[in-house]
């Protein structure tokens, strides 16, 4: 879904926590004339990325080696919540964003954690979710999410809401965002 959220894509694309590849190698899969780079905090996943012939670094979101004005596409998907400064983050996606880049970010929101109970209870034969053992430092509220991309200097031009439960999609807020800026 986030390829196809991306719509046509070309030039240089980067994938921010890009782990084994598998978004990259989608996206090569849907346009063979783009460049793949990728940044993870994992020298395995980087390190297997190479191999694969992605241009992958280790590295952190909030120091990112690359110059201003690189990338034509920015990907983030499940990583804002594990980020401590999300401004500075942000600020840093911008700086290396092309004048007319887009930045697609996925995140799960707040009520991820209360669809997390829910799954607890309705299937107790399926390991737990629990709160505290994950890496995950923040979820966040639509509005919230604006406000930071307003101070960021973005522009939002497309919301989508996606989640597992799409019958229950219109009785229910869904639990990840995808955002393209």
């Amino acid at each position: 879904n986030t390829v196809k959220k991306s719509g046509n894509v070309s030039g240089k694309i980067l994938d921010i926590g890009c782990g084994y590849g598998g978004l990259l190698l989608e996206f090569k899969r849907q346009n063979k004339n783009i460049d793949l780079y990728g940044i993870d905090i994992s020298k395995k996943a980087v390190d297997y990325c190479k191999k694969l012939g992605i241009n992958a670094d280790i590295g952190n979101v909030d120091s990112m080696p690359y110059p201003d004005k690189t990338f034509d596409l920015v990907v983030m998907s499940l990583v804002i919540e594990h980020v401590i400064d999300q401004e500075k983050a942000l600020n840093e996606v911008y700086g290396i964003l092309k004048n007319n880049g887009k930045f697609l970010l996925t995140t799960d929101n707040v009520w991820w954690l209360v669809m997390m109970q829910i799954k607890n209870i309705i299937f107790p034969w399926k390991p737990k979710y629990r709160r505290f053992q994950q890496p995950i430092n923040d979820e966040f509220t639509y509005g919230r999410l604006r406000k930071l991309f307003k101070r960021c200097n973005f522009r939002i031009i497309q919301r989508e809401r996606s989640g597992p439960i799409a019958i229950a999609g219109k009785y229910l807020r869904k639990f990840k965002w995808t955002i393209m800026l």
